[in-house]
């Protein structure tokens, strides 16, 4: 019985580890996350001047609303936007 259970519940622990689960970002992520967002947002207004759309969400000025979103999805996600905003700064610059 003991043997049963025990491998019932290895079982479960390796469903869970195989199991996708998006975390949510942490605190302290988010906040780098978002002044990492408004830095790249200055970079752009900077040097690439008419070259990137800055009228979307991506760019937006607000720290608050970058934190706010980053709290909102997984570190994948947001990572996800802070890699796509360097990339659009890198291919302006030439």
């Amino acid at each position: 019985m003991r043997a049963l259970l025990l491998s019932g519940a290895a079982l479960f622990g390796l469903q869970l580890a195989l199991t996708p689960v998006a975390q949510a970002a942490d605190r302290e992520f988010c906040e780098r996350y978002a002044r990492t967002a408004r830095e790249q947002l200055q970079v752009a207004r900077d040097r690439c001047r008419g070259r990137i759309d800055l009228r979307n969400a991506r760019w937006e000025s607000s720290y608050e609303d970058h934190f706010r979103w980053c709290r909102g999805v997984s570190f994948r996600e947001a990572d996800r936007e802070r890699e796509i905003r360097h990339a659009e700064i890198e291919r302006c610059r030439g």
